[in-house]
């Protein structure tokens, strides 16, 4: 970002121990920062329904020191809790800073008023896929105040070029929105060698002579597992029975998704591990990566499995339509199609060329287009 400030507040509603998508960026983002000079500060909330009651009110994570405030609960109480108790916390340390509100709502609120109350720059990232925005904002007062935060805004950071144009269509100048992807450590998310993939399977305990396709995310409706399930079921049997479909991460799906695939007589070939802290062992360790979302902005786990050059199918929205192309860096499918997602994995299921050839090309297009330094 081209700031000539080099002090920066990362407002968000969530933040570790939450591990969501958006928690992990705002931690990489301001990591990396620090790492290059600036001055970082997190501030979040400290009984948001994401967090375990008693996490510290102030501590380091990971190098960067989190501020929690109290803002319990959800909806508009929590919000506005959040934004009075942060505006009181900034106003006390009467600095001009860059205030970067990671999301829409609560935290875009407060960038807006720190910002014209204290001084220094209100950023605003848009994290989600358009789809969700457009859903969110038909009409009314919210759609009113959606587009206020926008243009009150110094800077409006979005994740793919289908928001870009979206947020385009609500009368944003186009030198205030900036396409900024979401970043991967390149260098720390890699492939490795056959021997590696199959000692990374033995310590996973997943079976070295199958073919395995991963799913890396919140087990939520708006990320489409129950569709990957169901496109799993539709296989040809031959397939499967060489294959596993493993899904790794929490969620309050989860023991729906079991029963679907017990039902559908697949329960045998799917493997839920719920949360694991060490998800590149299964990028590593896997042969396909599967990405089903409904709706989506620039998924991590996308562009963490491409690099890792495991071969992506995934729906073609959001940033997967800027890091993939059609039968060269990965498959893309139409959002929701049963059909097109089981097709598609079964072409790579059935070649290990195919996959071979996606893979190195994935790679090569996030290092292109999302390489963390390239966010710095």
């Amino acid at each position: 970002m081209m700031m000539s400030q080099r002090s920066v507040w990362m407002l968000t509603g969530d933040f570790h121990p939450g591990t969501g998508g958006g928690e992990r960026q705002a931690q990489n983002l301001s990591r990396e920062l620090i790492k290059n000079g600036w001055l970082v500060n997190v501030l979040t909330r400290r009984h948001g329904f994401k967090h375990l009651r008693g996490v510290a009110e102030d501590e380091i994570v990971d190098t960067i020191p989190v501020h929690r405030l109290y803002a319990r609960g959800g909806g508009r109480v929590a919000a506005l809790l959040y934004v009075a108790g942060g505006l009181w916390f900034l106003m006390r340390r009467r600095r001009r800073r860059i205030y970067h509100a990671h999301g829409e709502g609560a935290q875009a609120w407060l960038a807006i008023i720190a910002r014209y109350l204290l001084g220094g720059r209100a950023i605003i990232k848009l994290r989600s896929g358009a789809q969700a925005y457009a859903t969110a904002h038909l009409g009314g007062v919210r759609r009113r105040l959606f587009v206020a935060q926008l243009r009150l805004a110094d800077q409006v950071i979005v994740v793919n070029r289908e928001v870009e144009g979206y947020v385009l269509t609500l009368g944003i100048l186009q030198k205030s929105v900036e396409l900024l992807p979401n970043g991967v450590d390149t260098q720390a998310f890699g492939p490795v060698s056959p021997s590696e993939k199959t000692a990374l399977r033995q310590r996973l305990h997943l079976p070295a002579d199958t073919r395995i396709a991963l799913y890396v995310g919140r087990l939520d409706k708006v990320k489409g597992v129950d569709l990957l399930v169901s496109a799993w079921a539709t296989l040809p049997e031959d397939l499967r029975r060489r294959g596993l479909l493993v899904i790794v991460g929490p969620g309050s799906e989860q023991r729906a998704l079991e029963e679907q695939a017990a039902v559908g007589g697949v329960g045998d070939s799917v493997l839920f591990t719920g949360l694991q802290s060490n998800v590149i062992d299964y990028y590593r360790a896997a042969d396909i990566f599967v990405l089903p979302s409904r709706s989506e902005g620039l998924s991590n786990a996308l562009a963490e499995a491409m690099a890792c050059a495991l071969p992506a199918v995934a729906s073609a929205l959001g940033g997967a339509l800027d890091l993939i192309r059609e039968g060269e860096s990965g498959h893309l499918f139409e959002p929701e199609n049963v059909a097109q997602l089981s097709e598609k994995l079964a072409q790579l299921l059935n070649s290990d060329a195919r996959r071979l050839q996606m893979g190195q090309r994935g790679r090569e297009a996030v290092i292109a287009y999302d390489d963390f330094s390239g966010t710095l």
